[in-house]
């Protein structure tokens, strides 16, 4: 972990319910609402090191919360322990 202090810090949080482990990459007040989050459902942009529009973002939000499944976000949250610290 980058930061492990802040890893700390951010299970916390999110154990006393003020975040979540995983959200949405952009604001979108159609999708069910979601306490600020830890990282973001995509982490494409942070393995790959490209940027995508918002309305790729916005679609890949979307179909996220669709098709919502916890185990994966146990994937998500497994493959990027190292960015729970930031």
């Amino acid at each position: 972990m980058k930061d492990g202090f802040n890893a700390i810090k951010n299970a916390v949080l999110v154990l006393i319910g003020k975040k979540t482990w995983i959200g949405y990459n952009v604001p979108n007040q159609h999708l069910p609402q979601l306490k600020n989050s830890i990282i973001a459902h995509n982490t494409f942009n942070t393995k790959n090191n490209y940027t995508l529009n918002e309305t790729v973002l916005s679609k890949m939000d979307i179909l996220y919360a669709k098709e919502y499944n916890w185990l994966q976000d146990v994937r998500i949250i497994t493959s990027n322990y190292r960015n729970l610290g930031s």
